[in-house]
């Protein structure tokens, strides 16, 4: 005799859920869904009539048996259990994503590539010293750098087309983990012929009357909101201007301009001698902050102990995987490789933050 099947909101049997994985292919269309809240908008997305489109939603209710949608007329708002699918679903698809990918250089016998966004507040130069503990452990390894605008990488790690981002400190978003991996100091640069460019080292309270160059306006970049309150706790209140030319190494918002701008750029000359990056005598510390797709394995437990995972979702706690975990010199990173054995172990009493195939040690 055929078994009924549970409806929406309706209890299901352990075993039922246990044999039911999910249809990757519908969740992608749950993804449209949700995104538009809208069948038409997300049908013609999906290249698909409104009607199978509603079908498909219908039924992986009935797969998961529970309401996703709170459907009021033409808009679908989601109900608690389609904003926990959706919070779950991009890292699942990404990683879907990736293992196909992987599957297929492997088949191909391709180098295997790490990808490594970074946004133009991070140079080019910067990003290489900061890798570098990754090309010491895995010399093998083909490292792409590619620089992107913080919407692009955030959505970038989400698709699994980057490893990934490195941004200066910033707040993290939900569907995203970050560790701190570096701490710089923030110096002052100056046009050549600018009268503060003679100076080896400054106040900061020295550029109190002249303008500062940002790249956003307050509210709007985390990294200018720590400018400022840098001024503001210098006992002054800066004078802005946002920087017309967007996508370039720091140094240059000041190139044409009177104006001055925090960089992390070393003491000295810059750009061919039009720039000269001047120190600050009390200096002001910014970090760089590497983001990932959140993953089931994300951060060791403080503790350190075997197998146990802590993240900022708890819906993602599990077992971390085999892999070999190679510890750099004289850094904070160690390289965890998932596809092999034994199982990564960390130094007690550190805690270790897991990316894709990178992990990042923080003492």
């Amino acid at each position: 005799m055929a078994m009924a099947k549970s409806e929406p909101g309706g209890a299901s049997s352990a075993s039922e859920q246990s044999v039911s994985p999910l249809d990757l292919r519908r969740l992608t269309q749950f993804m449209a869904v949700a995104e538009h809240q809208n069948l038409t908008q997300a049908a013609a997305q999906m290249f698909l009539t409104q009607q199978a489109l509603s079908s498909a939603m219908r039924q992986l209710e009935r797969d998961l048996g529970v309401v996703l949608f709170d459907r009021r007329g033409r808009h679908l708002a989601l109900a608690p259990a389609g904003k926990a699918l959706k919070d779950g679903a991009g890292p699942l698809l990404a990683a879907a994503r990736a293992l196909t990918a992987e599957t297929r250089r492997v088949a191909a016998g391709a180098a295997e590539e790490f990808v490594v966004a970074h946004t133009p507040a991070v140079t080019s130069e910067e990003v290489f010293t900061l890798v570098g503990p990754v090309r010491a452990a895995l010399p093998q390894m083909s490292i792409t750098a590619r620089q992107m605008y913080p919407d692009a990488l955030h959505q970038a790690l989400i698709d699994g087309t980057i490893d990934v981002g490195l941004r200066r400190g910033a707040t993290t978003p939900d569907d995203l983990a970050a560790a701190t991996i570096s701490y710089d100091p923030l110096r002052i640069a100056v046009r050549t012929g600018h009268p503060l460019a003679e100076r080896v080292q400054i106040d900061l309270g020295d550029i109190a009357d002249q303008t500062l160059v940002v790249w956003a306006p307050p509210g709007v970049s985390f990294y200018t909101d720590f400018l400022v309150s840098a001024c503001r706790r210098a006992g002054f209140e800066p004078t802005l201007a946002v920087n017309k030319t967007q996508g370039t190494p720091p140094v240059t918002a000041v190139v044409d301009n009177d104006y001055v701008a925090f960089v992390t750029a070393p003491r000295g000359t810059a750009l061919a001698g039009q720039v000269q990056v001047l120190d600050l005598k009390d200096p002001r510390w910014y970090r760089y902050r590497l983001f990932g797709c959140p993953t089931p394995f994300l951060r060791l437990a403080p503790s350190c102990s075997a197998g146990q995972v802590e993240t900022p979702h708890p819906r993602y706690r599990g077992q971390i995987p085999s892999g070999v975990c190679t510890p750099t010199a004289a850094s904070n990173w160690t390289i965890c490789r998932f596809r092999s054995s034994p199982a990564c172990s960390a130094r007690k009493g550190s805690c270790c933050v897991f990316y894709g195939s990178l992990v990042s040690t923080v003492r």
